[in-house]
């Protein structure tokens, strides 16, 4: 492609010439018209992002996300400990079940159970709206509790052992000492 030449307006001739002699323009050679400087007069400017091959590089990058909503409740027969303490134990699991959905659970003998399940299923049902399933999973576990009494230097407490593990909660006990830590 060409353009018009702005050195000697177009006219072809230098713009400084003496009143007998003219000169070609040095710009346009004298033709008026000079080469696009963006294509190089060849009608196509080459492209700044493949450098005239014609094939870009590009990436896609797709993200998923994979969310756990944990909920859980704990029946309480000790008011002693708080339920913390029985969600950092283990226990014996009794009843587990694993679908794309589940239902609640109505078999468990113990009632407060079976209407924590219905319960915590509604919630998720309702809280995420927007999110779909994969899987759901019920899985109650017995967290044994052993309550002990004591008395020791005419002091009478209680104390806890609690989960697989014999975690101690004595927060009344009378003494403490250098070699270990009761909780």
């Amino acid at each position: 492609m060409r353009e018009y030449c702005f050195h000697c307006h177009g006219d072809g001739f230098s713009p400084v010439t003496l009143r007998t002699v003219t000169k070609d323009c040095l710009h346009c050679t004298g033709s008026g018209q000079r080469k696009c400087w963006k294509c190089n007069g060849e009608g196509m400017a080459l492209c700044k992002a493949c450098s005239g091959t014609g094939q870009i590089k590009c990436f896609i990058r797709l993200t998923i996300k994979w969310t756990n909503h944990l909920d859980d409740h704990v029946v309480e027969k000790v008011a002693a400990l708080d339920d913390d303490k029985i969600r950092n134990v283990s226990g014996e699991i009794v009843c587990q079940e694993e679908e794309t959905t589940l239902l609640p659970l109505t078999h468990f003998p113990d009632t407060t159970v079976s209407m924590a399940s219905a319960q915590i299923l509604q919630n998720h049902a309702s809280s995420f709206p927007e999110e779909k399933v994969l899987k759901q999973r019920h899985k109650v576990s017995i967290v044994p509790v052993a309550a002990v009494s004591y008395k020791w230097k005419n002091h009478d407490g209680l104390f806890h052992v609690y989960g697989f593990e014999q975690r101690v909660y004595a927060p009344s006990y009378p003494q403490t000492c250098c070699c270990c830590s009761i909780l």
